[in-house]
Order: C-alpha cells, then sequence, then structure tokens
C-alpha cells in the first residue's frame, strides 16, 4: 500500500482543480493518502534508523533525524505559503494551484528517484544481516 500512498496523494494533490467542480472533494482522498503513508513510513524509518545505529549513538541519530523532518515540514510550509501569495491573484497558468502542482510533481521525482535508488533493496541486506548477528543490534 505504501507505492500506492506515496503516488497517488500526491497525484491526486497536484491536479485536484482539473478532476472535478469540487477540488475540495478530490483533495480530501489525497490528503488521506499523503497523512495515511506518512503514517506507514514514520515508524518504518525510526526502526530502520535502530537497526542501522550503534546503541550508543542511537539517540543522535534518531535526533539528526527528527529534527531534518521537522526542518523540511517548515520549509514546505513556508515556501507554500509565499509561492500561495504570489500566485493567489493571478488568472494565468501560474494561479493558485501552482503550489499544488509543483508539490506533486516534487513527490513524484522523490518517489521515481528512490525507486531507481540503490536504497530501494538495501532493506532486505539490513535485516538479513541483523537476522545472522543479532548482538550487532
Amino acid at each position: 500500500w505504501l507505492p500506492v500512498c506515496c503516488l497517488l496523494g500526491p497525484f491526486l494533490c497536484a491536479f485536484s482543480s482539473f478532476a472535478s467542480a469540487y477540488p475540495f472533494l478530490t483533495l480530501l482522498p489525497a490528503v488521506f493518502l499523503v497523512s495515511f503513508g506518512n503514517g506507514l513510513v514514520t515508524p518504518s524509518n525510526m526502526a530502520m534508523l535502530t537497526h542501522l545505529s550503534a546503541r550508543d549513538e542511537r539517540g543522535a541519530v534518531m535526533g539528526v533525524s527528527e529534527s531534518l523532518r521537522s526542518l523540511s515540514a517548515l520549509i514546505g510550509v513556508s515556501s507554500g505559503g509565499v509561492m500561495w501569495d504570489l500566485t493567489i491573484s493571478r488568472t494565468d497558468l501560474f494561479d493558485y494551484h501552482t503550489a499544488f502542482r509543483i508539490c506533486g510533481i516534487l513527490a513524484l521525482i522523490s518517489a521515481i528517484t528512490f525507486r531507481f535508488s540503490s536504497g530501494w533493496k538495501a532493506e532486505d541486506a539490513i535485516f538479513n544481516q541483523n537476522r545472522d548477528n543479532p548482538t550487532a543490534a
């Protein structure tokens, strides 16, 4: 379900203005899918960080991870707000839907980039390594 949530949710966000006369009805399931996907990713990310880090550095690793997550949320909301202010009164191609379109396009690029990265299959190697040597974790 994770690839469906990661790809379908942002796609619906990006193109909610074209989907119907009531974009809110398209945006609501999109936000649900993005939230559901985020709920699946966050615990598994923390579990992966637990398996990858040594016992004495887990707090620092998780702290940095959550700090970067918070920083990205701050930058994303701030840049979205600025983009909204710049495009709210326009009526051409770059109207107020631009922020949603760019968000969806960036999410799709991120998902495609990760899919073809070396991290896509790294999870199996990490868990196999920890299964073979349980005292290392």
